[in-house]
């Protein structure tokens, strides 16, 4: 029986534990047990070593990019050049060794109206291998950086055809304010080439630095186009640049048929787009610099060159003030012998159902008119250039056999 007021060795131990705990809250200690600390500690651990897993593949990921979209992977870069060249090499290993290349440069306009297929011409020995190179948005200085990727990828063509517009001649952008929106498109070399020939581009450098450096934000748009294009919206998507293109380069105009309305809006579109030079136009400096320079680059190599000037619709030359289109094409024609090189003339007789937008033809107008520039322009000039032989109407197929 206990004596009221006295209290057992176990009582006394725990009102001892009790009040330290209590002084320990109150001064605001936090008391944890080995078990927990431990278990704490490892998971720290843990989640940082996570944290620097993931970092440093983050960083490898990205180095790795970087360095596909230097070499390996041009197309992930800039996939209108990287797909063509592409299928240039593809069209290349298939064809009969020895045949001549012939590569045409230049805008949209050379993408929708020069159709090599069309042209009608043999596979065999001795036939041109003409590749279309146009890409959308190329001014003379892009025109010239063609020039140069196909060099530095093993592609020495025997002839080159630049597509040239008189219009398309007044650009004036200098190389550094063109291409600083488009710089993650540019290699490590473009961007060296472009240097050596412009001076420095400090602008330019920073923009493409800063993109390459964080390529997975930079080129999402081409990534997930070649990945996984269904997750975009149709207008982030960039892979009809690629799907909608042939095998000899050619890439019709999106619409076969264009109902009114898509006539409309698209001619609306070229109206806006080419309204500041109705009122006249002149070359621009830089247009006939870079224009100048490719020639001369050609000329270096032994690589024959020519202008063709494309065809526009009746409707289109009509918006361009009188005697402004004529004094373009004026200046144009006088451009080419500034240069010494061929100009091929546009076909006339194409009216304006031949067209999408009064410059940029449909397919059955590019199959008649890359018919009749083989036939009548480039092939007579690639046989005076001694790249094809003298006779060289028998390297056209017959109605009867095409």
């Amino acid at each position: 029986m206990r004596t009221p007021g006295l209290r057992s060795r176990y009582d006394v131990s725990i009102l001892s534990r009790q009040r330290s705990r209590r002084r320990l809250r109150w001064r605001g200690a936090v008391v944890a047990s080995p078990v927990v600390t431990a278990t704490t500690g490892v998971r720290r651990r843990q989640a940082c070593r996570t944290l620097l897993a993931a970092a440093a593949a983050l960083c490898v990921a990205t180095l790795g990019l970087s360095g596909a979209l230097e070499t390996v992977r041009p197309q992930w870069r800039d996939p209108e050049f990287g797909h063509r060249l592409m299928a240039l090499r593809q069209m290349q290993r298939q064809t009969v060794p020895g045949r001549p290349l012939v590569v045409i440069l230049g805008t949209s306009r050379a993408q929708n109206g020069l159709w090599p297929q069309a042209m009608g011409l043999l596979d065999g020995g001795g036939t041109p291998l003409v590749f279309n190179f146009g890409q959308t948005g190329s001014p003379p200085v892009k025109v010239w950086l063609t020039w140069r990727r196909l060099l530095e990828a093993g592609i020495p063509p025997r002839a080159v055809v630049i597509e040239v517009l008189p219009v398309w001649l007044s650009f004036e952008a200098s190389p550094e304010e063109f291409f600083v929106q488009q710089a993650e498109r540019l290699s490590w070399r473009d961007l060296r080439n472009i240097e050596e020939v412009a001076g420095p581009a400090e602008s330019l450098r920073r923009r493409w630095l800063r993109q390459r450096l964080m390529p997975w934000h930079a080129q999402r748009a081409v990534l997930m186009s070649h990945w996984l294009p269904r997750w975009l919206s149709w207008s982030e998507r960039v892979d009809p640049f690629w799907t909608g293109m042939e095998p000899d380069g050619f890439m019709p105009f999106v619409y076969g048929e264009l109902s009114p309305e898509l006539r409309r809006r698209a001619t609306e579109h070229a109206w806006h787009e080419h309204q500041g030079a109705f009122a006249g136009f002149a070359v621009a400096p830089q247009a006939r610099r870079w224009l100048a320079a490719t020639v001369a680059e050609c000329r270096q190599r032994q690589v024959a060159v020519a202008l063709a000037q494309s065809p526009t619709a009746p409707l289109f030359r009509s918006w361009f003030a009188p005697g402004v289109w004529e004094a373009g094409e004026q200046q144009l024609v006088e451009l080419a012998a500034e240069l010494g090189v061929p100009l091929f003339p546009p076909l006339a007789d194409l009216d304006d159902a031949a067209f999408a937008d009064g410059h940029h033809l449909l397919r059955s107008g590019a199959a008649r008119y890359s018919r009749w520039l083989a036939e009548h322009h480039l092939l007579p000039w690639l046989a005076r250039e001694g790249i094809v032989p003298a006779d060289y109407h028998r390297l056209l197929l017959s109605n009867e056999n095409k």
